[in-house]
C-alpha cells in the first residue's frame, strides 16, 4: 500500500500593526445616519477603535449574532438609495480584529458596526466600561477564529479562541459581579422596551464573566 503525503501546515503571516492606514467602506442605514449630528458625524472613523476598547470582551464572552455556521449574516438592505457609504481610515490591526470578532459571530463588519452603533445609543457601553476595563487590560493577549468544517460529522462551528480564555486578574479588590448583575437587569429593562432591539437583549443577557480578584497591575492593550 502506498500513501500521500500532503504537507497542509503552510499558512499567511504578516505585521498586525503597519505604520499605515487602510481606507475602508461601511455601509450605514440612512435612519441611523440622520441620528448623527454634523458633530458625530466627523468622529465616525475613531468610532472602531473605540468600539473595540468597549465593546471586545463583550463580543468574545457573549452569545453569537449569527445562527448558521456556514454562513456570514449581512444587514438587511433597504436599498441603495436608503443606505449611506462611509469611507473611513483604520488602523490595520483594528480592522483585523475587528474582522475577527464579526468572523467569529457570523456577520459581516458592517453588521457588527450597526449593532454597535445600536448598543452605543442606549448607552451599554457606559453601562459595561467599568465592569470589562477596570483594573484589567483592555485586550485578550491573543484571538484565533477557528472555521471547523467536519465532513465525517456533516458539522460546521465557528470558534474564538481567546488568551487568557475565562478570567483576568484584576487590580480592583471589591466585588463587582453584584454589581453587573445589577447593571445587567437595569439595562435589560431599557432594551425590553424597544421590540426591534430583542436580539441584543438575548446577547446582552447571556454574557459570562468570570473574574479572580488578585492584586496586579494593570497593563492595558492597544490597537
Amino acid at each position: 500500500m502506498g500513501y500521500l503525503l500532503l504537507n497542509s501546515d503552510s499558512e499567511i503571516s504578516s505585521i498586525l500593526q503597519e505604520d499605515r492606514s487602510e481606507t475602508v467602506t461601511l455601509l450605514i442605514p440612512e435612519d441611523t445616519w440622520i441620528r448623527f449630528s454634523e458633530k458625530d458625524l466627523k468622529l465616525l472613523p475613531k468610532k472602531i477603535p473605540q468600539f473595540l476598547k468597549t465593546y471586545g470582551k463583550f463580543l468574545s464572552a457573549s452569545k453569537r449574532l449569527g445562527k448558521k455556521a456556514g454562513r456570514t449574516l449581512y444587514q438587511p438592505s433597504p436599498g441603495k438609495q436608503k443606505m449611506k457609504r462611509v469611507n473611513v481610515r483604520v488602523r490595520s490591526a483594528s480592522w483585523t480584529l475587528f474582522g475577527t470578532l464579526a468572523q467569529a459571530h457570523g456577520v459581516s463588519r458592517c453588521y457588527l458596526f450597526n449593532y454597535l452603533l445600536r448598543l452605543e445609543s442606549l448607552e451599554v457601553g457606559n453601562s459595561i466600561m467599568d465592569t470589562m476595563n477596570l483594573g484589567v487590560p483592555t485586550f485578550h493577549r491573543s484571538y484565533s477564529y477557528i472555521l471547523h468544517v467536519d465532513l465525517q460529522n456533516n458539522r460546521v462551528t465557528r470558534k474564538l479562541r481567546c488568551e487568557p480564555e475565562t478570567y483576568f486578574h484584576v487590580l480592583e479588590t471589591r466585588d463587582r459581579l453584584s454589581f453587573y448583575k445589577s447593571l445587567r437587569n437595569k439595562v435589560s429593562s431599557v432594551l425590553a422596551r424597544i421590540p426591534f432591539l430583542d436580539r441584543i437583549i438575548t446577547v446582552f443577557l447571556s454574557l459570562k464573566v468570570s473574574v479572580q480578584f488578585q492584586n496586579r497591575p494593570n497593563t492595558a492593550g492597544t490597537l
